[in-house]
């Protein structure tokens, strides 16, 4: 009665789909279809199953199902009409909705559209054939996917002992797909090798023991005595002791026993959650099996760990000792966007710009860091110096709105002009670089929006431009000097020259030809302080 109600409360909960339908017996399937048992089944059934229960329960349960199965079958009734057909295709479909394995559920799929095609033209028999067919497909195809991402993820965590048990059975469930079998045997080869370093022979122990403290005693250690005893007792889960032994032993093969005695410890510690230590003795196997991985790998909980009680300093220090252990590039991105957050909040804008161009790509970090921008400008006064978008640039004028900023860099990969004949700055080439190649390479689109249009000649307006004779002359004392020759934008349409500033600050109205590559630009433009705009 009690699992009765609970299967017509698992139902229930399911959503309906066509046909709708109507209080039907469930048809019950075995979970997985029936394979032929070899003996290393058999014994491998029995293993799992004197761990966790007493076999002789297990076996009189099977004879139950067995027996119960045998009088199910002689009960069932024969299928004649295309009625009985379709009334048991709807007791399948009953059936899929409460089972939970995805290879019973695609086996009650299947089963209801055998059902269905067998009863002909009845009702919309045909197209729930056809619906339920690809149900089951579907069904097990995803299923399968999604249990082998779950398998991998319960690899990837695993470090206790249940763990790898867990990985293992994980895998074996949907054994033949993909690499599921290798994979499986993985993890059963990583559960022995932790069964093998705790295998117990205390009696054994106690003996080598002795025979250590004895020769210690008598100053009868030799280097065999020495090798053998550290090796036996290695064997046994007594690493500590075996390492003694070992230690400034040159004896046959007593550096790679070294190594596999601290890749065992490094084992344990990480089973234990104490992952610094692991970390100690896996560094010390100088390359041992895949000590540089596992280390790795105990980095990366290290830096989990922290994150959590937000220290992103030493979350940063780990995850760079991590390599590309999993999702580390990622945390790191995190970490950087949290120590922004953590900065912004604290008015500490310079650092939380520092922290957002290392997490550039992740996600939000443009929005914030042209939020950060706009506030650590409105710091700011004339002469200060801040980095935007990609390159420094000196603050030259400030208003209750906006800053004027120009290049620290020069600019120099277009002349003014390739011409000197009839040039304007409205076509000059500087200028169609600067608000083109200029822009796009060093300035995000949030951080271009924030640059005002400014009127640079009479119907003209510019985002970025050179600065003008007059513009110099107002902010000369607070740029700076440039030991550099640099364009201004004011020229001589008649000559084909324009005003430049020269290596020591000195102003050159008289000018120079445009198409001279030997000067360069500086741009300047204005940006709004409200990130709003």
């Amino acid at each position: 009665m009690a699992e009765t109600k609970a299967t017509e409360k698992a139902a229930a909960k399911t959503p309906q789909k066509n046909p709708p339908a109507p209080e039907v017996d469930i048809i019950c399937l075995p979970s997985h279809p029936p394979k032929p048992k070899t003996r290393e089944d058999i014994i491998y059934a029995k293993r799992i199953a004197s761990r966790y229960l007493n076999l002789n329960a297990i076996e009189q349960i099977a004879t139950r199902k067995r027996d119960a199965a045998r009088k199910k079958a002689a009960a069932k009734p024969k299928l004649e009409t295309p009625e009985d057909f379709y009334d048991q295709g709807v007791k399948y479909l009953a059936g899929a909705r409460c089972a939970v394995p995805f290879q019973e559920q695609s086996t009650y799929y299947n089963k209801a559209a055998e059902m269905f095609a067998q009863a002909g033209e009845l009702n919309d028999a045909p197209q729930l054939a056809e619906q339920y067919a690809a149900q089951a497909k579907t069904t097990l195809e995803e299923g399968y996917r999604d249990a082998y991402q779950a398998a991998m993820d319960q690899k990837k965590h695993a470090i206790t002992e249940n763990d790898w048990f867990n990985a293992s059975r994980a895998f074996e469930r949907i054994s033949g797909y993909q690499d599921a079998d290798q994979m499986a045997a993985e993890c059963e080869h990583r559960l022995n090798r932790i069964h093998a370093a705790r295998r117990p022979n205390t009696i054994a122990a106690l003996v080598l023991v002795a025979l250590v403290l004895v020769g210690a005693v008598w100053g009868v250690q030799t280097d065999v005595f020495r090798y053998q005893a550290a090796k036996a007792l290695s064997s046994m889960g007594m690493e500590s002791t075996a390492s003694y032994l070992l230690s400034g032993l040159e004896y046959e093969d007593s550096d790679e026993l070294m190594n596999q005695i601290r890749y065992e410890q490094g084992l344990e510690k990480m089973e234990e959650g104490s992952y610094s230590s692991a970390i100690s003795r896996f560094n010390s196997c100088e390359g041992y099996a895949d000590s540089e991985a596992l280390a790795q790998e105990c980095h990366y909980y290290l830096a989990e760990a922290a994150m959590e009680s937000r220290d992103y300093e030493t979350a940063l220090e780990q995850l760079d000792k991590a390599g590309d252990w999993e999702d580390s590039e990622t945390l790191i991105l995190d970490c950087h966007y949290d120590l922004a957050e953590a900065a912004m909040e604290s008015g500490d804008y310079e650092s939380a710009l520092e922290h957002l161009r290392k997490a550039w790509n992740r996600e939000g970090s443009e929005t914030l860091r042209y939020q950060a921008e706009t506030a650590y400008l409105a710091q700011l006064e004339p002469g200060d110096r801040m980095t935007y978008g990609k390159d420094e640039y000196i603050l030259l004028d400030k208003t209750a709105d906006s800053v004027l900023m120009l290049s620290s860099k020069l600019y120099g990969d277009a002349p003014y002009n390739a011409t000197t004949e009839g040039v304007t700055w409205a076509d000059s080439d500087i200028r169609a670089a600067l608000n083109s190649t200029y822009a796009e390479d060093r300035f995000s689109q949030a951080e271009r929006d924030l640059m005002l249009e400014t009127e640079t000649e009479d119907g003209v307006t510019d985002q970025i431009f050179l600065l003008s004779v007059s513009e110099y002359l107002a902010y000369q004392d607070v740029m700076g000097s440039k030991d550099a020759l640099w364009w201004l934008r004011d020229l001589d349409e008649a000559t084909g020259t324009a005003a430049f500033v020269s290596c020591d600050g000195t102003l050159m109205t008289a000018g120079y030809p445009v198409d001279s590559a030997a000067i360069q630009g500086r741009a300047a433009f204005w940006l709004s302080l409200d990130a709003n705009d």
